[in-house]
């Protein structure tokens, strides 16, 4: 089967090491692994991950002298109006709000579409004359490249949602989010079948677009059991790392507003009551990392954060954590499907995880790793306590972690479901 991925997502880097981009590399890997041809069509490759070799990259950067002179200027619409640089002096900002915010929406809108029509365009020119068997697109703002592409190619189109995209930008304003239901409606009506990394984000597809529930279909994220070994060790990344004999409380992640390191560091404080040499290991970088620094400085916790590191790298950075972390604050709308919880798992860590959402499904509390209340540093530290002081726990927790991860969140498991899906619609 020919594969054309399709990525027109311009914040998406698929040879970068952000979440979204090892998403779009290991899906395609599994696709690959699986005997089939994939051709990825995206916007950004800037990185330095290795592909494949039987994956075909093509990068198309349209763009637009529009976009490049009308940039700064949606920004500053968009995301600080009072401040707007085409403000008339002694004007209300706060009158000129709607309005502008409107002109800026339907703009980007514009800008966007042809952008994406220009891409549509370029993939064309690139397949020539090859055939495809299926079109999967990731979903991308304001694209329905997959869905048009496929019926020019006389291909099913599958569109995966890792995203609600009206949730995660709600700073835009009402209109912007409004353009985006209408737009998540026309993609869910132009594509064959839509795939969703969790089951709350069908949920929530499904009640925004209720005649569109029947083409929804949980297919959760994975990991890769040969990058994800149990058996790597690096003794001398924990000596590096001045961490000697202290037992590790590790945590991965972008750091942004939906992982809550600030419990985490509560209760390796109130744990060091009990437990000594308690030390955090944080791996990543992101927009609160200073804020979880201080804290950690304030409340004398023992903590290294080493920043974004290539995702090759982390089952090292994992291999030296004691116990694993993966703390989210409280949310209506927690949609994620925790590649890194899965990383954890298939690495045989014991893992401490926030009740919530996927995490729920993913971790049997007491069997495969421990479920806490949210935003409860008391309750966090006793689970600490409990496996700091029980070598044998944690490697019971690991194992059976390890054992569910491997036979059930794999990407090749997740490869299978959509070429599963994939045939039934070519049938």
């Amino acid at each position: 089967m020919h594969i054309l991925y399709i990525c027109a997502d311009w914040d998406v880097d698929v040879l970068g090491q952000a979440g979204s981009s090892v998403h779009v590399r290991q899906i395609c890997k599994a696709f690959v692994s699986l005997g089939h041809q994939v051709t990825l069509c995206c916007v950004n490759a800037q990185g330095h991950a290795a592909l494949p070799e039987r994956l075909q990259l093509h990068t198309f950067a349209p763009r637009l002298r529009l976009r490049e002179r009308l940039g700064p200027w949606l920004r500053g619409v968009r995301t600080d109006t009072d401040k707007s640089p085409v403000q008339p002096p002694g004007v209300d900002s706060s009158r000129l709000a709607g309005p502008l915010r409107s002109v800026g929406t339907a703009l980007e809108c514009v800008v966007r579409r042809i952008r994406l029509w220009q891409f549509r365009r370029m993939v064309l020119g690139a397949l020539g004359d090859r055939t495809v068997d299926l079109v999967y697109e990731r979903a991308s703002l304001f694209s329905l490249a997959g869905p048009k592409l496929a019926r020019v190619l006389g291909a099913p189109s599958i569109v995966e949602f890792n995203t609600a995209f009206a949730i995660e930008l709600p700073e835009r304003g009402r209109l912007f989010r409004k353009a985006i239901v209408g737009w998540e409606g026309e993609l869910l009506l132009s594509c064959d079948a839509a795939l969703c990394v969790s089951a709350q984000l069908a949920d929530h597809l499904a009640d925004k677009h209720p005649s569109a529930a029947s083409k929804l279909h949980f297919v959760p994220n994975g990991v890769d059991p040969e990058q994800f070994d149990p058996k790597i060790a690096s003794s001398s990344l924990r000596s590096r790392l001045g961490l000697g004999n202290k037992t590790v409380v590790g945590f991965v992640g972008s750091m942004k507003a939906w992982h809550d390191l600030t419990t985490v560091i509560s209760a390796i404080e109130m744990a060091g009551t009990d437990v000594a040499d308690l030390c955090l290991l944080a791996v990543g970088e992101g927009p609160r990392r200073g804020e979880f620094e201080r804290q950690a400085q304030l409340c004398g916790v023992d903590a290294v954060f080493v920043g974004a590191v290539e995702h090759e790298q982390i089952p090292k950075y994992i291999s030296v954590m004691d116990i694993a972390v993966a703390p989210h604050p409280q949310s209506a709308t927690f949609y994620f499907s925790p590649i890194k919880v899965f990383e954890y798992m298939c690495m045989a860590r014991p893992v401490v995880a926030s009740n919530i959402g996927q995490l729920q499904e993913a971790i049997e509390d007491g069997v495969t790793g421990i479920l806490v209340a949210l935003e409860d540093p008391a309750v966090l530290a006793e689970a600490i306590v409990v496996l700091a002081q029980s070598p044998i726990l944690r490697q019971r927790l690991g194992q059976a972690a390890y054992d569910w991860v491997s036979r059930s969140r794999t990407w090749k498991k997740t490869a299978e479901q959509v070429l599963s899906m994939a045939e039934r619609l070519m049938a």
